[in-house]
């Protein structure tokens, strides 16, 4: 745009202004409506300018729109310079984050004793409580659901007292074990219950197996008791060891007392009956002849010891045995000389056999 000589300056650089901001007012028309309008009456008032621009009285006109034009742009340049206030978006619904599932509570159990224990036999003094080596420390447990026959006060030989015992000490001392115990469970004397594993074999069923030992009270939930069981009815049944004397075991546990009330046994020597008196007198013979009865008893030999017994068929039988425990011993036997009550006498071992006696194992 030129502007003429005579036009002020001042107005014409106003207008020129004017107009680039009309310009940019129709590119932003439609958001700033007030921005439009000042244009507008800038344009009017740049037209009213150049109608009258020759007419002295007339020239003044164009002032009219021309402010209210400015009065418009103060007004528009303040709500442009005005902070604006920041729209209120709508909330944009985000994706919410799936829950943690709650982590299962882990409660902190106990650390389990385990099942078993390796341990070494160290002591069998008793059948019923040997003492084992574990970890370095000795103990005394209680065998569990088996309890074997005591060797008694007063009692030189407990029917299988003496055998369980040595049985015990040779499958178990100085043995390497598996030791279970039962829910660390104690008898009345403080020993914990155990399970003796033996390798393969558990060794409480192995006393009732040879017959050295019967089942305690037990609960009917008991492990291996079915086994144990199975296995005491065949010793039963057998009559093997404890179940071959009569009345020796009770529901409570072992008859002593049938054994402190068992007699003596017989005088092994017969002594012979006086021949009764005849009542004729005998007959007269001549000299040098003796009667066919005294020439009889004369010549029969005497009734040993043994052969009083029933058993023994030689003059000089070495194999004893035990009439209560129907258990014998040859001689360099552990218990040969210990042996001394309840005797019968047998010359081989094969005839201690054929009578239902079987041999000690020491």
């Amino acid at each position: 745009m030129k502007c003429g000589v005579e036009t002020k300056k001042e107005i014409c650089r106003i207008f020129s202004w004017r107009n680039f901001i009309a310009y940019i007012g129709g590119l932003l028309i439609g958001n700033h409506v007030m921005l439009v309008l000042a244009c507008a009456l800038g344009y009017w008032s740049f037209s009213l300018y150049r109608k009258y621009k020759g007419e002295a009285d007339k020239t003044k006109r164009h002032y009219v729109p021309l402010g209210f034009a400015v009065f418009v742009l103060i007004i528009w340049g303040g709500m442009i310079n005005a902070p604006e206030q920041p729209r209120q978006a709508a909330p944009v619904p985000t994706p919410s984050a799936p829950e943690p599932s709650p982590s299962p509570t882990v409660s902190v159990q106990p650390t389990p004793i385990p099942e078993r224990l390796a341990a070494k036999v160290v002591n069998v003094s008793d059948v019923n409580s040997p003492v084992v080596q574990i970890d370095g420390k000795e103990e005394k447990v209680r065998l569990y659901l088996v309890e074997t026959p005591e060797q008694k006060e007063g009692l030189s030989d407990t029917p299988l007292a003496t055998e369980a015992l040595d049985f015990a000490r040779q499958k178990l001392l100085d043995q390497d074990v598996q030791i279970e115990f039962v829910n660390d469970q104690k008898d009345s004397q403080g020993r914990r219950l155990a399970f003796i594993h033996l390798g393969e074999n558990l060794f409480n069923q192995m006393l009732l197996d040879q017959g050295l030992a019967r089942m305690t009270d037990y609960p009917s939930d008991a492990k291996y008791i079915e086994d144990l069981k199975r296995t005491e009815e065949t010793a039963k049944s057998s009559s093997h060891g404890i179940w071959g004397i009569a009345n020796f075991v009770t529901a409570s546990g072992y008859n002593y007392e049938i054994l402190t009330a068992a007699k003596e046994p017989e005088p092994q020597a017969v002594k012979e009956q006086p021949a009764k008196k005849e009542q004729a007198k005998p007959e007269t013979k001549p000299s040098g002849q003796t009667s066919p009865k005294k020439e009889a008893s004369q010549s029969a030999p005497k009734p040993s010891p043994s052969t009083s017994e029933g058993s023994a068929s030689c003059s000089n039988p070495t194999i004893k045995g035990n009439r209560n425990s129907m258990i014998y011993h040859v001689p360099g036997g552990a218990h040969y000389n210990k042996t001394k009550k309840n005797v019968v006498m047998f010359c081989s071992e094969k005839e201690a056999q054929a009578a239902g006696y079987r041999k000690s194992k020491n």
